[in-house]
């Protein structure tokens, strides 16, 4: 009987481990599918076998990527479609929403890649367009941004300090002795001119300046030595204030003082109406050369032509403007004579003195100054 208990016993312990094996299989099989997939890719992943989740972000660039290769051939297809650039090089290609208002633009130029030799100190660019991507349809912004009387050697986008949008930088130049730029924005279906800067003698150089080093540009510096600025160095200093340039200074670099009392008169002429903005240096030589005042205590403004005072700095032989000079010892009259067109005739009379200066110098200086009324020539 004892031993009938004992193998009833046992047959009821296989029965119950059997029924917990079932149970625990059973649960197994009940789990989350993700969850159990997860984990088996992620034991899959570590020993390398296969490829972890796959990367929304590269899936994501791999469709910016294709968008922009379809953009491209769109504008390339109206570039040809509209014959812009026929018969040239395509030496300048940029796309990107340049101004921020969900279209992507393109900047196209073509021209001269250089020499053969690959010189690129000889790009030219010819002809230079603005395109816009508007939900497939491509339109051309403005025309042919090569228009200006300088030719161009260099284009790219660049950021101003004070606004979100980039600008088109194009570098100016006549290939010679004169380098300047021209900054354009697009705005809406235009193209507006945010900044020209090149000198009008074809000599000089026009820097665009990032004054904080922050990658956005914010003053430009023109930089003369012509006969534009009567053959002074002469620096004008421009920043950008409330979305524009404006001139915030000038230097002038001065020669030696005037030795003789037509080129003091000539000096005095040249430096008053060679900016409109004077630094001090400048300032200081004036009251030097003229101690003459008018009524309300002021050096007198003569009205004498920028060009005529370039054509007596430069000498030219001139029958209507000319200097007369009368020097006795240390006084000397210098009679500026213009003949206008119209027949009339206007004589500024100058008063000089050689006086020694607070430096200890002899210096001539002008302390009278009588504009005679024009009149007819006899």
């Amino acid at each position: 009987m004892k031993q009938l208990s004992l193998i009833v016993y046992a047959l009821t312990l296989v029965i119950l481990l059997t029924a917990c094996n079932k149970a625990m299989d059973s649960n197994r099989s009940s789990e989350d599918p993700a969850m159990s997939t997860g984990a088996v890719n992620a034991e899959a992943s570590a020993a390398g076998t296969v490829p972890a989740e796959s990367d929304g972000f590269a899936e994501e660039a791999e469709s910016s990527k294709s968008k922009s290769q379809d953009t491209a051939m769109l504008f390339e297809n109206f570039l040809k479609e509209k014959g812009l650039g026929a018969e040239l090089s395509l030496i300048y290609f940029q796309q990107e929403d340049i101004d921020l208002d969900g279209n992507e633009e393109a900047v196209a130029a073509f021209g001269n890649a250089g020499d053969e030799n690959g010189n690129e100190e000889d790009v030219t660019f010819n002809e230079i367009y603005i395109l816009r991507n508007q939900g497939g349809n491509i339109v051309q912004i403005g025309d042919n941004l090569n228009n200006g009387g300088y030719g161009i050697d260099e284009i790219r986008l660049v950021e101003l300090e004070d606004r979100d949008e980039k600008v088109i930088y194009l570098g100016l130049t006549n290939w010679v002795s004169m380098t300047g730029f021209r900054l354009v924005g697009v705005s809406g279906d235009t193209l507006d001119e945010l900044a020209y800067s090149a000198s009008a003698t074809g000599s000089g150089e026009d820097v665009l300046l990032d004054g904080n080093e922050n990658g956005k540009f914010d003053s430009y510096e023109q930089r003369r030595g012509s006969y534009d600025v009567f053959y002074y160095g002469v620096t004008r200093y421009f920043a950008l204030k409330q979305g524009e340039f404006v001139q915030t200074d000038t230097s002038v670099e001065l020669l030696d003082y005037p030795s003789a009392p037509k080129e003091a008169v000539l000096e005095y002429l040249s430096l008053s109406i060679i900016d409109d903005r004077l630094p001090p240096n400048v300032e200081q030589r004036l009251d030097e050369l003229c101690q003459f005042r008018d009524g309300n205590g002021e050096r007198p403004v003569l009205e004498v032509e920028y060009g005529t005072v370039g054509n007596l700095q430069l000498e030219l032989d001139d029958e209507d403007t000319y200097f007369e000079v009368e020097e006795s010892g240390s006084d000397a009259i210098v009679t500026l004579i213009e003949n206008e067109a119209d027949g009339t005739k206007k004589q500024t009379i100058f008063s000089l003195a050689k006086d020694t200066a607070a430096d200890n110098k002899e210096k001539w200086g002008i302390y009278d100054i009588e504009v005679i009324d024009v009149k007819e020539i006899e």
